[in-house]
């Protein structure tokens, strides 16, 4: 082994130094201006620009939740409204149902006069996942009724968020429609980043549940990016005055999600078991809740026969009761913490949840999701069309479901949208894709080197016909100013990759655009990859697949190198993982890897193996274990407790699980066969 000293050097390597914003409050202002800045997500909380933003809202929808009316569509109504809103002092309104064919331009206008945003419900009583059998509502009816409600509210400004669903899942018998919720989230945040439009924020309104709260949680923010809800909201009427931070129970909350990567806030808060003063107000937007919460929604604005309406809406007149003013009283003497209120700029990406009583996902399991259903996906580059509104006839029973099991990565962007669609004060240019240059690579990737011995290789390796008639496809990796292109002959990439064989071979959409885009990766690993796949050998300063500098030892700078291609390559189900020596399996990168991988990735099975297999106590005590994932040493300590068990001092065969992590020639013997105890 190659000792601590790489252990802590890849720990080290994960520091990122990210700026901190200098202003941290967006609040509702009685600006005349129609535009508002957009609001982003960075780390565990929104910002508008530069400004932390907190959600300081009520949910909004005349009517009841459940009646198909839009308020954004009443011109009148609206601007009743919002005098109201302006004087509660609110930044925020939620609304539940929208006509996706109705005009909403001038409600939009006058709510951003008065700097509030729209969070907004993409479902419609009649177009929405059914709890009871989610499979065959999942279909391509469905998500056409919820794309064109993204068309309609994307070239807004201040539409703050989309909810992909809400209370979906309300009970433990139910978590089973966690993956077609989850599905949803992915098609829609695919669905805006193909279409053009700026980066609106994707994700999921939770019921208050108890039990299945924190797996559903950490459901919705595991798995690759694209999965990957953009902030996680729950309903929460546990404060119930007179209470207080601890009495609720919320400083536990804090406690459990302190280590969300993704913005928290309450879609729906203010328990009326007593009078409701909003005490929770001062907790909410405190310097002990907003490191970890971004703000919450009052339920609700009017009163709608429960006893939770802060206002009497009779025609034009509105009725303020006493829920309004002591709400109003509590936000006007409750300010936000200034600085950045201790935001998290960057943070470990969840664990998907193991099955259990209270989480019955088994249908799709790991980051196992359903593939968007095949008509669906011409609306990825062709844009929804008109939406059905409110008059249409449903989509739950309309056929077309989803048949198949999606790869992780399958909702990354690949569809351009044409500029029309991109239309609108809120929406970001569109991309548009680059003709199929026949080159193998952009000018600036810097690979002449390699072209001239990939062909002889290639040509002896696999056949002059494999390499010089195979198709050029694209790939582009990374995101924004980052992003580079690669043009790659495909049987290359097919032949060495089993997510590229998949992907261009089999139904996936990429297979008919030749083009594949990886957001989530690193231009410069797949830089190393592609470099492998002409070359046959991985990056090396001396003779042999082992990182060295000049003086023998390997550098800080390539273990990194190499610890990142190794996740990347974990990631492709590359060839490249089993050609390496069986005595440079990447343990001194474990820290590295623990944290930018994902925790079911055979390579991070092939560590915890290794560790237990090989290190000793010198090794252990050299251990960079706060650099390392809890998860990593959550499943670490249940092997060593494992083999201590099984083997009590015994040596413990491997034969029978084969050499399942790397290939060699037969008159090498498997380190797998090696491990005593």
């Amino acid at each position: 082994m190659k000792g601590a000293i790489a252990i802590a050097v890849a720990s080290a390597a994960l520091a990122s130094a990210a700026a901190s914003p200098a202003k941290i409050e967006a609040r509702a202002t009685s600006s005349s201006s129609s535009s508002v800045p957009t609001v982003t997500v960075q780390g565990n909380a929104f910002f508008a620009g530069d400004e932390r933003f907190y959600i300081r809202g009520v949910d909004y929808q005349p009517g009841g939740s459940s009646s198909a009316e839009d308020p954004i569509a009443d011109t009148a109504g609206c601007t009743r409204d919002v005098a109201e809103f302006k004087k509660l002092g609110i930044n925020t309104v939620r609304v539940y149902t929208v006509d996706n064919t109705a005009n909403h331009d001038q409600c939009m206008s006058l709510l951003a006069q008065n700097g509030i945003y729209l969070a907004l419900d993409v479902n419609t009583p009649k177009y929405s996942l059914n709890r009871d059998d989610p499979a065959p509502s999942y279909n391509a009816e469905y998500l056409q009724s919820i794309f064109a409600t993204i068309d309609a509210f994307s070239k807004y400004d201040n539409t703050l968020l989309f909810f992909s669903g809400n209370e979906v899942i309300n009970a433990d018998n139910n978590t089973n429609c966690a993956p077609y919720v989850k599905a949803v989230t992915r098609d829609m945040k695919q669905y805006i980043g193909s279409r053009g439009y700026r980066s609106i924020p994707v994700g999921y309104s939770a019921a208050d549940v108890e039990s299945n709260r924190y797996d559903l949680a950490e459901y919705m923010n595991c798995g690759t990016k694209d999965q990957r809800s953009d902030f996680f909201a729950f309903n929460d009427y546990s404060w119930c005055d007179p209470s207080s931070y601890t009495q609720s129970g919320w400083d536990q909350k804090v406690q459990l999600f302190s280590n969300y990567s993704i913005p928290l806030f309450l879609s729906e808060y203010g328990c009326i078991t007593n009078t409701r003063t909003f005490e929770e107000v001062a907790s909410l937007y405190g310097t002990e809740m907003t490191p970890v919460y971004s703000g919450g929604l009052v339920y609700e604005y009017s009163e709608e026969g429960n006893g939770y309406g802060l206002v009497t809406i009779s025609g034009n007149t509105v009725t303020e009761g006493t829920d309004f003013t002591n709400l109003m009283s509590a936000l006007s003497n409750t300010t936000a913490p200034t600085g950045d209120g201790g935001y998290k700029s960057n943070g470990t990406v969840s664990t998907c949840p193991s099955t259990s009583s209270t989480w019955e996902v088994t249908e799709f399991t790991g980051q196992e999701l359903p593939a968007i259903p095949s008509g669906a996906e011409t609306y990825m580059k062709n844009g929804a069309g008109t939406g059905p509104g409110l008059a249409g006839t449903g989509s739950q029973n309309a056929g077309g479901a989803s048949t198949g099991t999606a790869s992780a990565g399958s909702g990354s962007v690949t569809a351009t949208a044409s500029s029309s669609a991109s239309s609108g004060s809120g929406s970001a240019a569109s991309a548009s894709a680059s003709s199929a240059a026949q080159a193998l690579v952009n000018g600036d990737m810097g690979f002449a080197p390699f072209v001239c011995g990939a062909v002889v290789l290639v040509s002896s390796l696999f056949g002059a016909t494999l390499f010089f008639g195979s198709e050029i496809v694209e790939a582009r990796v990374g995101e924004d100013d980052k992003a580079k292109t690669f043009h790659v002959h495909k049987d290359l990439l097919t032949q060495h990759s089993e997510f590229f064989k998949a992907a261009l071979n089999g139904r996936w959409k990429e297979r008919a655009d030749r083009a594949i885009t990886l957001p989530d990766d690193e231009a410069s690993s797949f830089e190393d990859f592609y470099a492998f796949v002409y070359t046959g050998r991985l990056f090396t300063i001396n003779e042999g697949d082992v990182i060295v500098g000049d003086n023998g030892i390997a550098t800080d700078e390539e273990y990194d190198r190499m610890g990142r291609l190794w996740v990347l390559g974990d990631k492709l189900q590359a060839l490249f993982i089993k050609v390496m020596e069986e005595d440079f399996y990447p343990v001194d990168m474990q820290a590295l890897i623990s944290k930018i991988s994902a925790r079911s990735a055979g390579l991070r099975k092939l560590l915890i193996d290794i560790v237990v297999c090989h290190w000793d106590e010198e090794s252990f005590a050299g251990m960079d274990v706060e650099g390392t994932s809890k998860e990593f040493m959550h499943d670490l300590i249940m092997e060593l407790a494992k083999v201590k068990m099984e083997t009590r001092g015994k040596v413990m065969s491997w034969e029978g699980a084969g050499c399942q992590y790397h290939e060699h020639g037969e008159e090498k013997t498997c380190y797998k066969k090696l491990c005593e105890y």
